[in-house]
């Protein structure tokens, strides 16, 4: 039986190949702001579009047409470069944390009656978020962003586990894709790959873990 799949920010980059990577034997309900025709192409999909979870109303629309999920991956995600000027500095971070942290934390808690029993949540960060590995600084929204998420899913993770429902924090690499300006080690479709792999090892016992999506653990 195909299990239900939420994956945000579907239309494009890693979300987009875990969309296709996924779509083989399972139903993806593909959340996104706008369709692309990449998208589109992809079978067992069930585009959810105008949907940016930043705002309320757009998450209350999209959990209108969810059904009850088997996993849900919180992808969609913003990196924004520092900038000189101190007010747009300022702004710059709270759009940031807004988008990477806080919008996934509350999309998540409002999905939560729509878990299936053993339900798994994987919050997409970065080893950017960790402090014991920053070693060169600057980024400061996506470094702070990464790191109150990583927080956030340690919290929602303690909050779950009676209800056997894990949460996990999930690093895919340094991937090619817009937001890195296509630089990076993997494509989105290798990256995807080891995601979903790392994905279907990850149990209740390591519910609030911090991953490698090469399959190590990373330091907080």
């Amino acid at each position: 039986m195909m299990k239900q799949v939420c994956i945000t920010g579907a239309n494009r980059g890693i979300g987009l190949a875990l969309t296709r990577y996924l779509a083989d034997n399972n139903h993806i309900f593909c959340l996104c702001r706008k369709r692309a025709d990449d998208l589109v192409a992809i079978p067992n999909t069930t585009i959810i579009e105008d949907i940016d979870i930043n705002h309320h109303s757009n998450r209350l629309a999209a959990i209108k047409q969810l059904p009850n999920l088997d996993l849900v991956i919180l992808n969609a995600g913003i990196l924004q470069k520092d900038s000189n000027e101190i007010i747009e500095h300022e702004q710059t971070l709270q759009q940031q944390l807004q988008t990477n942290a806080i919008s996934p934390l509350i999309f998540a808690r409002m999905l939560i009656p729509h878990l299936k029993p053993n339900a798994k949540i994987v919050l997409m960060t970065s080893r950017m978020g960790s402090m014991s590995d920053n070693s060169s600084g600057q980024l400061d929204g996506y470094r702070m962003s990464k790191a109150a998420l990583n927080a956030a899913g340690c919290n929602l993770a303690h909050d779950l586990k009676e209800q056997g429902i894990g949460v996990f924090l999930i690093h895919p690499g340094y991937i090619k894709t817009e937001m890195t300006n296509n630089q990076g080690y993997l494509s989105p479709e290798e990256a995807a790959q080891n995601i979903c792999k790392l994905i279907s090892t990850l149990t209740l016992e390591n519910t609030g873990q911090f991953w490698h999506a090469e399959g190590h653990k990373l330091p907080w």
